[in-house]
């Protein structure tokens, strides 16, 4: 058995299953939203429960789940957001700062659910850094969060 890291969030926007959560509001709630670009406040992968705005959604913040790809992603690729919560290659550029929510562990394209993506894990980013300022967000299972850059 691989374990993962599975909480309920309340969803401020409708949440389908499969798609890259952010929070909405980091300054005033711990609520959920659908992310929208790859410098969201990505937290996690939804589960294959869609959730309705005001309803709990099963976010996936550590270990293997599920995600729908957005475009053509290669195994190994670290995944950001596309505008609808998909996940794409993270792609470095100078000077932009990027949410990643992890590693693709298969390759496919464009509306495949990827059979395993690795979230939020240092192991996802180590070799992610030419040029680029990127986040690590790690979870530990007491809920303890720790940010390196």
């Amino acid at each position: 058995m691989i374990p993962t890291l599975t909480r309920a969030y309340e969803a401020s926007a409708a949440l389908a299953a499969f798609k890259i959560a952010k929070f909405s509001d980091v300054s005033a709630t711990s609520k959920v939203a659908p992310a929208a670009a790859n410098t969201d406040p990505l937290m996690g992968v939804n589960t294959a429960m869609a959730a309705a705005t005001g309803d709990m959604a099963d976010i996936v913040q550590h270990g293997i789940g599920l995600v729908v790809l957005g475009g053509t992603v290669t195994a190994g690729a670290e995944l950001t957001s596309d505008a609808s919560g998909a996940a794409i290659a993270a792609v470095p550029t100078a000077g932009v700062f990027m949410s990643v929510v992890g590693k693709a562990l298969s390759p496919g394209v464009a509306g495949d659910v990827s059979p395993g993506v690795l979230i939020l894990t240092r192991a996802a980013l180590q070799n992610f850094r030419p040029g680029a300022a990127v986040y690590v967000i790690e979870f530990a299972l007491a809920d303890q969060l720790r940010i390196t850059r």
